[in-house]
């Protein structure tokens, strides 16, 4: 009858990095060179291993690997939610009704330190039954680091009565 069956595609080609910042990458490529059939999706893979020391002095290990799956057979994908200051390794396939094809080239791409969200007011506290008053400051650590936080900084002033 003249069809054939479908086979595994060939991987994408020159995956490249369109853009980048603190949590998200926008990724593009050329579509493979066959086919071997009608390509459904692309998936797109990455994974990052991090090494830190934690403000306890502990030596720590981050690891993430993740697939995320297009909805269509489109050739550009924006990453969200990554965390920042990362440096991760991507790779592409595309994928027919069989299966997964071969990977694309993996491109390195780091996910630079950006500013941390706005911290929480501190929770104050004033201990008044002393000689000398004493004020107490709790901060929080912002949800949203976006990287190490190197310092913080308060700023006092004084309110004097008229």
């Amino acid at each position: 009858d003249g069809s054939t069956d479908e086979g595994f595609p060939s991987a994408p080609q020159q995956l490249r990095v369109r853009s980048a910042d603190a949590t998200t990458v926008t990724l593009e490529w050329d579509p493979p060179v066959d086919h071997r059939g009608v390509i459904v999706n692309y998936v797109i893979h990455y994974q990052s291993m991090k090494k830190y020391v934690d403000t306890g002095g502990v030596q720590r290990q981050e690891t993430i690997d993740e697939e995320i799956f297009t909805n269509k057979p489109t050739t550009s994908f924006t990453v969200l939610d990554l965390p920042a200051d990362f440096t991760f390794n991507f790779n592409v396939v595309a994928v027919t009704g069989r299966g997964r094809g071969d990977s694309s080239n993996e491109v390195q791409v780091n996910t630079p330190v950006g500013s941390p969200e706005s911290p929480v007011a501190p929770n104050a506290g004033v201990d008044t039954t002393k000689t000398t008053p004493t004020l107490t400051l709790t901060l929080t650590t912002p949800s949203n680091r976006n990287g190490a936080i190197g310092s913080v900084f308060l700023f006092v002033s004084q309110l004097t009565g008229d």
